[in-house]
Parts: structure tokens; sequence; C-alpha cells
């Protein structure tokens, strides 16, 4: 069975992807911390508590943010 390829666009850098995958998952893969990262999908905030349902489609961009601490 062949595995299904996605294309995204991660912080302007194609990268590919087994699909299916999540919002969720591609945090998770990139090994970011959940709570300190916010994301913008086809340029729209997704809320974190949509990342586990929102799956990811060739094509989509991606834009990851990273809270930082300071002052």
């Amino acid at each position: 069975m062949m595995q299904n390829q996605i294309e995204v666009t991660v912080n302007d850098a194609l990268s590919v992807y087994i699909a299916p995958i999540t919002l969720f998952d591609l945090v998770e893969q990139l090994g970011l911390p959940v709570h300190a990262t916010a994301i913008a999908l086809n340029q729209e905030i997704t809320p974190r508590s949509l990342w586990r349902q929102t799956h990811l489609s060739n094509g989509d961009q991606i834009s990851l943010f990273q809270a930082i601490a300071g002052g």
C-alpha cells in the first residue's frame, strides 16, 4: 500500500509529510512546545483546541510562531 504524501509550506519552506497529518501531529514531529506555539493555517490563526482535528492538505501554508519569554 502506497502512503499518501502531501506537500505543505512551513514558515516559507516546502516540506513533505505522510497523510493523514494534523496540526497537532506537525507540532509534535517538529519537536515544538505545544503551549508556546501558535499556528496560522493558510493565513488564519487556528485555535489550539482545534489542532487535533485539523488535517493538513496538499498545498497548505503554515506559519509557526513561538512565544518568547522576556521583557
